[in-house]
């Protein structure tokens, strides 16, 4: 298995977004990552060919393009990219690059998703200390206090 299948299958376990802006900027942190582990080599590019029509040029930066956004239309996503900031054209030419903002968002991580479980007749005190000391924290838990016992938690959840 090459190192761009093992990225490919490490970023399929994350799912695309469906907000307008999110999935941009998970294409932006990805193409990023993929320069920062050298994914793409020197003659894989991103190039305007003309009236906003783009074009990607290599076999590692195609095959990460068909692999994870098989439909998505490369032209379209460039724009947007450009658009918020992510790529910029390299020294006055056709070629994009990302930009320092996309390189940022390499060591973003999505923030943890937290359940505090605990038995409500013995263990509820804990629970609201353990929420609080999150919270401190700027981390967002999920408590079930407002679920009703003997409820359907599961869909409540």
């Amino acid at each position: 298995m090459t190192e761009l299948d093992k990225f490919l299958e490490e970023r399929s376990k994350i799912p695309i977004p469906s907000g307008d802006v999110a999935w941009v900027k998970l294409l932006a942190q990805e193409l990023a990552l993929g320069i920062h582990r050298q994914l793409w080599s020197s003659v894989d590019s991103i190039y305007m060919v003309r009236d906003g029509e783009a074009r990607i040029r290599g076999r590692g930066l195609v095959s990460y393009f068909q692999a994870r956004w098989q439909h998505h239309e490369p032209s379209y996503m460039i724009q947007l990219l450009m658009g918020h900031g992510f790529l910029e054209f390299r020294d006055g030419s056709e070629w994009l690059t990302p930009t320092e903002k996309a390189y940022e968002l390499v060591d973003e991580v999505e923030p943890y998703k937290i359940f505090i479980s605990y038995k409500r007749s013995e263990s509820s005190a804990l629970a609201l200390l353990v929420l609080a000391r999150l919270k401190e924290h700027s981390l967002v838990p999920f408590v079930d206090m407002a679920l009703e016992a003997g409820g359907n938690w599961h869909a409540d959840l």
